[in-house]
């Protein structure tokens, strides 16, 4: 059995490690998140380690928006 590596307290991008909160059916390990804009979100521990999963998803609508922005010149 493997042991679980905490990353409690720890950031990866925006979001802060705030607990484990689980294995999957797969035993993939899954951790309890806050991301910088105080959504909370749970992520799996390869997304996090590897910076696939940066935040809890207002970094990609908030890219979305600037790009909008820029193409209709505002």
């Amino acid at each position: 059995m493997s042991q679980i590596c905490d990353l409690s307290g720890k950031v990866f991008g925006g979001l802060r490690v705030l607990a484990f909160a689980g294995k999957t059916s797969s035993r993939k390990s899954l951790w309890a998140c806050e991301c910088e804009c105080t959504n909370e979100s749970i992520v799996y521990r390869d997304n996090l380690v590897t910076g696939h999963t940066r935040s809890c998803s207002c970094l990609q609508r908030d890219t979305v928006i600037a790009m909008n922005k820029r193409r209709s010149g505002k």
